[in-house]
């Protein structure tokens, strides 16, 4: 492991600059498996949310197939009611329900994902990360481009020493990052509250 001599950041792996401060003097640490740093580092840790920001974008997407849905039948009967031709409108309630449900799913999974992020961001101003721990990368179930996305387990020991198995959210480079150990920031007071990444600093 590398300390940095600037902020204390601890990192995994080498860097020529530190990715939180940009200090280029580091202390070297032998990796003794998991380690607990309770003291956030000057600005909090540098966190990943581009697997939200992803997330997020898709909610978005299916907000706006929601609201297609809902509008374009009714745009379509338009002329034909005009014409006098007022059976078309059966066709409406079958896209606008459609699209409804949809705008709902997405609209709901968009606040929840965004929840999310707001919670994980608070977090590392004042969390206690644990690094280095051993992990496996599980389907998440959603399908997607002909591959599964994964998320990451972890098991964290409780103050019981109960462990805990904890999921990450969507990661969407799982299978690109795939090192030894990943990172956990957690809240010690509220163990439903943290984040889990390859790398935390």
């Amino acid at each position: 492991m590398y300390i940095c001599n600037y902020c204390n950041r601890v990192l995994k792996q080498e860097y020529e600059k530190c990715p939180g401060c940009g200090g280029s003097s580091f202390k070297t640490k032998a990796f003794l498996g998991e380690t607990i740093i309770k003291e956030t580092p000057k600005g909090g840790y540098k966190i990943n949310v581009e697997n939200y920001k992803k997330s997020l974008r898709i909610a978005n997407i299916f907000v706006i197939i929601g609201i297609a849905l809902i509008v374009m039948p009714s745009i379509f009967v338009l002329p034909f009611l005009l014409l006098g031709m007022g059976e078309i409108i059966l066709f409406i309630p079958f896209g606008a329900t459609l699209g409804l449900i949809m705008f709902g799913i997405a609209f709901s999974n968009k606040r929840k994902v965004k929840k999310s992020m707001n919670k994980a961001i608070k977090l590392s101003k004042n969390g206690m990360l644990v690094k280095g721990m051993p992990y496996k990368e599980v389907n998440t179930g959603t399908f997607v481009g002909n591959k599964y996305y994964k998320c990451i387990e972890v098991k964290f020991k409780n103050s019981a020493g109960i462990e805990i198995p904890l999921y990450s959210e969507t990661k969407y480079d799982a299978d690109i990052k795939n090192p030894e150990t990943v990172d956990l920031l957690i809240d010690p007071n509220d163990y439903s509250n943290y984040f889990i990444d390859y790398e935390i600093y």
